[in-house]
């Protein structure tokens, strides 16, 4: 999940244009998933988890590649807001089963307020014209659909 966050706000912030909403996005999901990359390597090292290996989904990166403006910034933030609905509820399921593990809870933790945050933050950006559109870099906004 970090390797494919900060995989896909590297291209969204390839992307963002002159958007510092998007920009801004870009570089939070970056900072925080490569935290919580740390903190996951920490605690599998920590528990002597193997982690598997990072495997990109290919066909979403093929598919947010060949979009532009605002159909990426659409694509993106709905992928993004799916995204963080899955893992939120995956997180929420973890921490039921595997909270009697205080180390595996203190992760479980850390991590559910930050995912929140992705999420209401894409979902907020994908709710405001004014922060998809951009004057000087017509091909962001909307009403280029």
């Amino acid at each position: 999940m970090n390797n494919q966050e900060q995989d896909d706000a590297k291209e969204l912030r390839n992307k963002a244009g002159d958007n510092q909403a998007l920009v801004t996005m870009a570089d939070t999901l970056t900072q925080d998933h490569k935290a919580n990359q740390a903190a996951v390597e920490a605690l599998a090292k920590q528990e002597n988890v193997t982690l598997e290996s990072y495997k990109p989904n290919k066909a979403e990166q093929d598919r947010l590649d060949n979009l532009k403006g605002a159909q990426f910034n659409d694509a993106f933030l709905n992928a993004n807001v799916r995204d963080h609905k899955e893992a939120l509820a995956i997180f929420r399921k973890a921490k039921t089963e595997m909270g009697g593990n205080p180390n595996v809870k203190v992760y479980i933790d850390q991590t559910i307020p930050v995912l929140e945050s992705h999420l209401k933050m894409a979902e907020n950006l994908r709710h405001d014209n004014k922060v998809m559109g951009s004057s000087e870099n017509p091909e962001n906004n909307k009403s280029n659909n």
